[in-house]
């Protein structure tokens, strides 16, 4: 598949990825071990599905991420690999052969704010712009 293939095909949201670990110290931990925790991975807040987004240019997108009402990163573009929409091209081209990439299934393609820890009470949000926000507060 091309990159306009699967922008054609997909809905991009905005999304933060909840890390939690079993581990005290998880980023000390052998990747393996960390892999193994569910890739310090303890789940989504999902934003808005923005089906209307091929005219935003992803590379370039400005985000705010927010915590307690004070910014605390604010960048134009900053994905790691800076185009998001290339994992998932490359993850429909290697599940051609297999499963294949259902629909409704979501895609995460990697942070744009790296690895923040919080703490239990933080109310955090991450904007992105022309895309809305995803928001989640982190009880006690």
């Amino acid at each position: 598949y091309t990159r306009d293939e699967v922008a054609a095909a997909v809905a991009v949201l905005p999304v933060i990825e909840v890390v939690s670990s079993r581990f005290r110290d998880p980023l000390a931990r052998p990747k393996l071990e960390q892999l193994a925790d569910c890739g310090i991975n303890g789940g989504l807040v999902i934003g808005p599905e923005i089906a209307d987004w091929t005219h935003l240019d992803l590379p370039k997108l400005h985000m705010t991420f927010i915590v307690n009402g004070e910014t605390r990163l604010a960048s134009e573009g900053g994905h790691p690999t800076d185009d998001p929409l290339a994992g998932a091209v490359t993850l429909a081209n290697l599940q051609r052969t297999a499963a294949g990439v259902t629909a409704g299934q979501i895609v995460t393609t990697g942070s744009w704010t790296g690895l923040p820890f919080l703490k239990p009470g933080d109310h955090c949000i991450v904007r992105f712009e022309g895309l809305g926000e995803a928001e989640v507060v982190f009880d006690a």
